[in-house]
Formats: C-alpha cells, sequence, structure tokens
C-alpha cells in the first residue's frame, strides 16, 4: 500500500535569507509544534558575505548554528544544499539575484518569507514568486512598512496575482482563478512516497538508498556481489576534488555542490583520520594564476589557493614545480567501501547481496525485478538503476519503448578500465612521500592504518580490460606518471614496484559521453516509475550524494539541490533537451 507524502514535511521559501531570522522563527514553531519531520528550507541572498546567520547559540539551537556557522565559509554563487540536523533540515542556500534564483527554483513552497525592499521587485520578481507557491501558501512579510514605499506597489501587485492579505504582513495564495494555465508543468509529477527498488551497491546506489529512506520510502537494494561496495566502489581509497575551470563550467559548479555534500556526509557517518580526512590536495601541472583571477569566488571561500603556498624545502617537494599548482583547500581522502556501508545501515533498508538482476517487468503501476533462477526478487513502485554499466544492460533489454534520445545516450556510453598500485610505506622513505594528497596526470595518496602508513597511486585508463591481465605493466604504467607527477616519491616507491611488494587493485568505470552522470527518469515524465543513477566514471565520490538528492527531490517535488538548468545537465536526456531549448532560444 503506497503512502501519501509525511504531512510534517515543510518547504520553506525565504526571499532574503540574510541573518537567517526566518530559519531562526520557523525552528522555533517546529519545536513548540514538536514537529520532528523533514524541513526544506530555501533561502536566496545576493552574495556569500550576505549569508551570515544570527542564530542565538541556546539549546536547541546551539548544534544547528555551529554545522551552519562551519557550512557557510564554503559558500560561493550559485546553490548550495547543507544538511543540518542530521539531514532532517535541508538547507538550499541560493547565492545571486533574486530574480535569477526564483527562476531556477522547481518547487512549491508551503510558506514564504519575504522583504520588500525598495529596487529588488518588479512585475517580473513577484510573478516568479507566484510561481513557486500552491493554492494556501502562507506569505510572511518582514517589514511590511516598506511595502508602502515609493515605487513598485508590492502589496498591490501580490493581490493581483490571487494573494489574499489577513494582515498587513501576512497573505495566503489563493486565487480565484483556476492555476492550470498559470503554473508551469513539472517536469516530473511527485510521486507518493511507498516502496523503492535501487539496483547497484556502490556508491551511486548507496546514495540513492539513504536519501530515499530519509524521506520514508521502504527501500531494497539488490547487488550481484555478495557485499556492499564490490564494484569500482571497492577502492581502497578516493579523492573528492572539485574539478576547477576558468569558466566554472557545469562540470566545475556540479563537482563542487557534489563535493560539499559528500564532505558532510563523511563528517557525519565517517571517522575522522580512519575512514576519511579533509586533508586537501595539491593538483600539479595547473595554471594556478588563471585559474585564481578567473574564480576569485572561490579562493574567496577556501575552495582553491596558490599551490606555492604548500611549497616547502621538504625532499618530498624536490622536482615538483609549485608555481604551476593549484591548492584545493577543501578536498578530501575517503574510503568509499566505509561510507557504502554507513549509509546502507541506515534503518529501514533491506540489503539483497548476490541477486543478479537480469530483467525488469512493469504491471499496473509496479516493478517486478527477476534474478536469474526467473524468481521474483523484488517488487516496487519506483526503482533506480544505479549499476553502473549494468544498468545499461537492463535499459536494453527493456520490452518498453525508450525516448530516442535515451537511446543514443546509452549507444555512447564507454567502460574504462584501470589500475591502482598500492603497499605499505618504510619508515625510512616517509620524508620523501608528501603529506596530503597529490593529483594531476596521475595521484599519490598516503593513509595511516594505526600504525601502518600505506601508500596508492594511480589509476590506469584502460578501454579493454584484457590489458588488466598485464599487472607488471599496469604498475610500470603507474609508476612511470608517479615520476613525472612527485620524482622522489616515484625514486622512493620503486623498489616496491620492481621488487613486486607492491599490490594491485582493479575496477572499471562507466562514463557517459560527456563525462557528466546521469540523474533522472528514464522516460520524459518519470511516470513509469523508472529512474537512473549511474554513469559516474572515476567521480563517484565528487557526483553521488548530489545524483542521489536530485532523484529524491524530483520524485518528491522537493527543492532541488542545484539550479533548474543544472540538473538538465544531468538529465538521461540532456540531448534532447539541449536541442529543446535551442529551439526555443
Amino acid at each position: 500500500m503506497i503512502n501519501t507524502r509525511p504531512p510534517e514535511t515543510w518547504t520553506v521559501l525565504d526571499t532574503h535569507f540574510g541573518s537567517g531570522l526566518g530559519l531562526q522563527r520557523t525552528l522555533r514553531q517546529r519545536e513548540v509544534g514538536g514537529q520532528t519531520g523533514l524541513l526544506h528550507y530555501v533561502g536566496i541572498c545576493a552574495t556569500p558575505s550576505g549569508c551570515r546567520p544570527d542564530i542565538p547559540a541556546q539549546e536547541p539551537y546551539d548544534p544547528i548554528h555551529a554545522e551552519l556557522g562551519q557550512a557557510l565559509t564554503a559558500v560561493t554563487p550559485g546553490f548550495q544544499r547543507i544538511l543540518l540536523a542530521g539531514g532532517r533540515i535541508r538547507l538550499t542556500l541560493c547565492v545571486g539575484p533574486l530574480q535569477s534564483m526564483l527562476a531556477e527554483q522547481s518547487f512549491q513552497a508551503d510558506e514564504i518569507f519575504a522583504s520588500p525592499e525598495p529596487g529588488l521587485w518588479d512585475k517580473w520578481v513577484t510573478q516568479l514568486l507566484t510561481r513557486r507557491c500552491r493554492r494556501g501558501t502562507v506569505l510572511r512579510v518582514c517589514n511590511p512598512s516598506e511595502a508602502e514605499a515609493p515605487g513598485f506597489d508590492f502589496s498591490g501587485s501580490l493581490t493581483a496575482l490571487g494573494f489574499r492579505w489577513q494582515s498587513p504582513a501576512v497573505a495566503m495564495y489563493n486565487p480565484s482563478w483556476e492555476l492550470r494555465a498559470t503554473r508551469a508543468r513539472r517536469p516530473t509529477p511527485c510521486t507518493p512516497i511507498g516502496r523503492c527498488a535501487v539496483v547497484g551497491a556502490g556508491l551511486a546506489g548507496a546514495a540513492v538508498a539513504h536519501s530515499m529512506v530519509q524521506r520514508g520510502w521502504q527501500v531494497t537494494v539488490l547487488d550481484s556481489h555478495t557485499h556492499p561496495a564490490g564494484g569500482a566502489s571497492g577502492l581502497p581509497v578516493g579523492l573528492v576534488v572539485p574539478h576547477v575551470s576558468v569558466d566554472d563550467s557545469p562540470r566545475s559548479r556540479l563537482s563542487r555542490v557534489g563535493a560539499s555534500l559528500m564532505l558532510q556526509h563523511a563528517q557525519s557517518l565517517l571517522r575522522k583520520g580512519e575512514d576519511w580526512e579533509a586533508s586537501g590536495a595539491l593538483e600539479v601541472g595547473r595554471d594556478a594564476q588563471w585559474c585564481l583571477q578567473s574564480c576569485a569566488p572561490l579562493q574567496a571561500a577556501g575552495w582553491i589557493a596558490p599551490g606555492e603556498l604548500q611549497s616547502t624545502q621538504a625532499p618530498w617537494a624536490r622536482g615538483v614545480d609549485c608555481n604551476h599548482s593549484l591548492w584545493h583547500g577543501r578536498a578530501a581522502w575517503i574510503k568509499p567501501a566505509k561510507l557504502v556501508q554507513a549509509w546502507l545501515s541506515a534503518p529501514g533498508i533491506q540489503w539483497l547481496g548476490g541477486h543478479q538482476v537480469q530483467r525488469l517487468e512493469h504491471a499496473a503501476g509496479v516493478w517486478s525485478l527477476y534474478g536469474t533462477n526467473s524468481g521474483c526478487l523484488a517488487q516496487a513502485e519506483v526503482v533506480v538503476l544505479a549499476n553502473a554499466a549494468g544498468a545499461i544492460e537492463l535499459l536494453n533489454d527493456l520490452q518498453v519503448p525508450l525516448p530516442d534520445a535515451l537511446m543514443r545516450q546509452l549507444g555512447m556510453v564507454q567502460k574504462l578500465h584501470g589500475t591502482v598500485s598500492h603497499g605499505s610505506i618504510a619508515r625510512s622513505h616517509r620524508a620523501q612521500l608528501p603529506p596530503f594528497p597529490v593529483n594531476g596526470g596521475g595521484s599519490l595518496v598516503t593513509v595511516s592504518d594505526g600504525d601502518v602508513e600505506h601508500w596508492f597511486t594511480g589509476a590506469s585508463y584502460e578501454s579493454h580490460v584484457s590489458a588488466l591481465q598485464d599487472v607488471p605493466g599496469q604498475h610500470a604504467h603507474n609508476l612511470d606518471r608517479l615520476h613525472r607527477l612527485l620524482p622522489a616519491a616515484g625514486r622512493a616507491l620503486a623498489e616496491a614496484f620492481h621488487s613486486g611488494a607492491a599490490q594491485a587493485w582493479t575496477g572499471t568505470r562507466c562514463v557517459s559521453h560527456d563525462r557528466l552522470p546521469w540523474a533522472g527518469p528514464v522516460d520524459v515524465d518519470g511516470r513509469s516509475g523508472l529512474w537512473v543513477s549511474a554513469a559516474m566514471g572515476s567521480r563517484g565520490l565528487s557526483f553521488a550524494a548530489l545524483c542521489a538528492e536530485l532523484v529524491a527531490a524530483q520524485l518528491g517535488g522537493e527543492p532541488f539541490p542545484i539550479e533548474a538548468r543544472l540538473a538538465r545537465c544531468l538529465s538521461p536526456e540532456r540531448a534532447a533537451h539541449r536541442k529543446t531549448n535551442a529551439v526555443h532560444r
């Protein structure tokens, strides 16, 4: 039996987040009312420096105040998702002009806080505000006296758009006309909460399962391996390093939001120093000055800095051109398998390992998932394919017609295979290895495991899986890249490679044609209940949490964690979206 949306879920839009008075008021109301359900709070502010909430450091707000204060140091222009109170409060902070930020939203609010500051409102902005309302949305006006200021008639404009004033400071959206012609259709209909089957127990699948169960779904996770993270997510250690480009491209913005979310999950669920570390990372071989000049807001928020700041006279830095490098201050290393296990341990998730899903059948609004012996493994109203290349095979075998744009995407997916070389660090070689991760044409990460330190370098990229059988050749390739990246480290670890002490880990990544993941429904409007979160390549740690949040938001009619135009960049049918947008332009 499908449940309806939990009544305790509440969505608030604050058009002038500023000092956070609206958030403070909402938290107090929730405490008084005993509300513990999911709160979505969307706050808009013009600049990063304008997002400085002043929440009293008193119980029960003190923990939230501390979390929020730490998160706001990383704010940059655009959207960012901040998880508070264990994920029960999801703050989406939108930094930029009010009109632009309202235009990028894709939800309808239960409550709105607005400040009628002169010069910020006109008929176009008020129309965009109305688009974010459902019948019954409550509008609360901060400083209502400003609504009477000379210039734009704030109160009168909202009245004409369907608001009914209950007092100078409170109005309700209740127009006298039907809303069908005045409300843009949602790209996907809001799906009632029920059963969700996730195929794949790697980073992508575990992130989706965790995100869905937090919203009240009954989640079953199926995987062909007998243990979670049995595929590429079993990588011993991986880096969370956002992509940086001089034009702050969609890939850069998406990876930055995704990395921020991933670090929040790591801080909440993992053991610092054992399972993860906010280590920062040095990227060698970048024109740092060009990036820093073009991305000043990222430098101000601590995301990037000149690499020479990390330059020392230490033995490991000899031969490294730190003047042409970039320091990623908010990078980290994570053990992916530990995070997968933590996500899947959430109450409400059923784990079915050792079951290969061979085919899907859809009837009467329910999907049935069948294994190798033709037995039904699970049934659910919503299925999310998060099993990398396996998702491609299941979609190709579906007895249901798929959009042409999606079929073209499936045909362009590529499998890339790789090897990571690793071993233990001899004490005599410790000085030749950097104390933080270094990447750029290869990578080197050192991790402590009790009294023993380990090094990891690679990974190789092979289009043919047969190349992985040549383990000595894979090691030689990784050593050669290490020599060019960090000469001192290459010399120090060469003995481990030549003596056979170096070990190998191999895995396969699934990569889309534009190196961006898929996160969304496989059909145009999502009515089939079949969704996908896959094709993350070697950036699963940067994209998994973001894609999971986006899928859950689309299913539930929630605020997106990213701008609507960036969400379209992750659509499995994005080629069709771009063609449609070009026609409209």
